[in-house]
């Protein structure tokens, strides 16, 4: 939770007030809110852990789906509209919803989301990551780097092979002898 999407708030956040005049002491203010913000539909962790035992995965649960937060922050912006509210109170709010969908894309890439929830139950996975370890953080290695010399990784791997100015992804296919190569 704290590994991807705290950071990911701060820039989320960070690209949001760059675009905007905001004062010093509120643009602090906007930092830690959507900052908290971006943690925010994690908070179902405590009922998957403390009172449904993990009996299901917490992606299950009404935060980790996106058209709920869709339709409140649609019910905000009315209520925002109808009081006339000025450019603060709008501003937080665009904070707080970028950071809770993006906390929804995040968890997409690691897990499934239902996106189309309450239309359907079908989870978007865009990667799998097998449950081995315990505690879960440890299922999430940083990736291996190759130096040259060094044979060929395991299949699943995703491996960091770093030259001089020059960094690329290789992805091993689990399912297949494919290698697909990333350079960023």
């Amino acid at each position: 939770m704290f590994i991807a999407h705290l950071p990911a708030g701060y820039l989320a956040t960070r690209l949001i007030l760059d675009r905007q005049p905001v004062p010093q002491p509120l643009r602090h203010r906007l930092l830690v809110l959507g900052m908290i913000a971006s943690l925010l539909p994690d908070l179902d962790l405590l009922w998957f852990y403390f009172v449904d035992h993990r009996r299901q995965v917490h992606h299950a649960y009404l935060p980790h789906l996106p058209l709920a937060w869709v339709a409140l922050f649609t019910v905000a912006a009315l209520v925002l509209r109808l009081r006339r509210a000025g450019r603060t109170a709008w501003l937080a709010m665009i904070v707080v919803a970028a950071n809770i969908l993006l906390h929804q894309v995040l968890d997409t890439l690691a897990g499934g989301i239902r996106w189309a929830w309450p239309f359907s139950r079908a989870e978007l996975v865009l990667s799998h990551v097998e449950a081995r370890y315990d505690p879960w953080y440890l299922n999430f290695p940083p990736p291996l780097v190759l130096r040259p010399g060094d044979r060929r990784p395991r299949r699943g791997a995703l491996v960091r092979v770093a030259p001089p100015r020059c960094e690329t992804l290789i992805y091993v296919s689990p399912a297949e002898d494919r290698i697909r190569i990333t350079e960023t």
